[in-house]
């Protein structure tokens, strides 16, 4: 794993009045940023980890790598996740910062103190434009919080925050059972509420915490099938061939059915396709580890499922859709919130998980 980008110096005059003239305002000189929570991982280096490209994030490399060591999940998988859910940096001063950290990580060949970007020498033209590119990407807030009560990189809820703290062998246990934030069960010590809720905060926590939550609640999802009524109808129908259901169907009010109809019912729990396919390749396992992430373990279930209803849907398209698209989603989908926000929610997973955009 790579350490922290190094604490990085201002550029020489020239840049700051160069980026003034892109901006509209000189930045101030950044500070030494400080390194993430530092934490062992349980396996080999993550897979990809060399390919994994951030621009102007890259100083949660080191929160990511350490995700993807501990989880096996693909580093660009991870990154497309917090670029799903972390809010943008508003503050100039911290995007100019990041910035900065970017691209003297990316080109540690050249001595930037002594030889900074000059608009008079045609050879730092590509690299000028490179700049003015990492300065436009969206820079990820660690402090992103929304008026759900989701924080941090991962925007993690209190309660999901709170469960993971208790499941033993978490880095979220870990870390905060070191700080004397919560005692061996994981339950937070009197007094250090606010505390443990602020370690949604630290980038590092926030990252391995969501790979960790992410990929326990895919493993029990992947475990689930989806009923098919139709297929149990054909497997019965082939297991008793002397009868016509077509003609005589079943009848739960019939003794003589009672054994039939247990009998379906074994057959239609135990011969549903799976929730989540096998076979899947990096970029589409991302797709549901982010429905995981977004829905927790009964929303991915019932979305995957075909099981969500109007009223269990009514929460989630409110909080989630945007005022303004509601009606015409409403009105797209036959008035039905569960199909309208079905449909949002794919939408967006499809549109915002894109791992390739965060690979070499």
């Amino acid at each position: 794993m790579s350490g922290p980008p190094e604490a990085t110096l201002p550029l020489i005059e020239f840049t700051y009045q160069w980026l003034e003239w892109v901006i509209g305002a000189a930045p101030s000189p950044p500070t030494a940023t400080h390194a993430p929570a530092d934490g062992g991982g349980d396996g080999d280096a993550p897979r990809h980890a060399a390919d994994l490209k951030l621009g102007v994030n890259e100083r949660y490399r080191p929160g990511i790598e350490l995700a993807a060591q501990r989880t096996g999940i693909d580093p660009a998988a991870i990154a497309a996740i917090i670029n799903a859910e972390a809010g943008p940096v508003e503050s100039a001063d911290k995007r100019n910062q990041m910035t900065e950290e970017a691209f003297r990580f990316l080109h540690p060949e050249r001595d930037w103190d002594q030889r900074p970007l000059s608009a008079k020498d045609p050879a730092d033209a590509a690299l000028i434009k490179e700049w003015k590119a990492l300065h436009a990407e969206k820079a990820w807030e660690e402090r992103s919080y929304n008026r759900t009560g989701a924080a941090g990189l991962t925007q993690f809820l209190e309660s999901t925050w709170r469960s993971e703290a208790q499941r033993e062998g978490t880095y979220l246990h870990t870390v905060a059972l070191d700080k004397g934030l919560i005692d061996a069960d994981g339950h937070v010590l009197k007094g250090q509420d606010q505390a443990f809720l602020d370690l949604r905060y630290d980038p590092t926590l926030s990252i391995v915490a969501a790979a960790e939550y992410d990929k326990s609640v895919l493993a029990v999802v992947s475990q689930e099938t989806k009923s098919d009524p139709s297929a149990a109808d054909r497997e019965l129908a082939a297991r008793h061939p002397d009868r016509d259901f077509a003609a005589q169907p079943l009848d739960p009010h019939a003794p003589g059915d009672r054994e039939l109809i247990k009998e379906w019912k074994e057959i239609a729990a135990s011969g549903g396709a799976p929730l989540v396919p096998p076979g899947l390749t990096n970029d589409q396992m991302a797709h549901y580890l982010y429905l995981c992430h977004h829905e927790g373990q009964t929303g991915a279930e019932q979305v995957l499922g075909g099981t969500l209803t109007d009223a269990e849907a009514q929460p989630r398209f409110v909080a989630n859709v945007p005022k303004e698209q509601q009606a015409a989603a409403l009105a797209a989908h036959g008035g039905s919130q569960s199909a309208a926000y079905q449909a949002w929610l794919w939408d967006y997973i499809n549109g915002h998980i894109d791992p390739s955009g965060f690979r070499k």
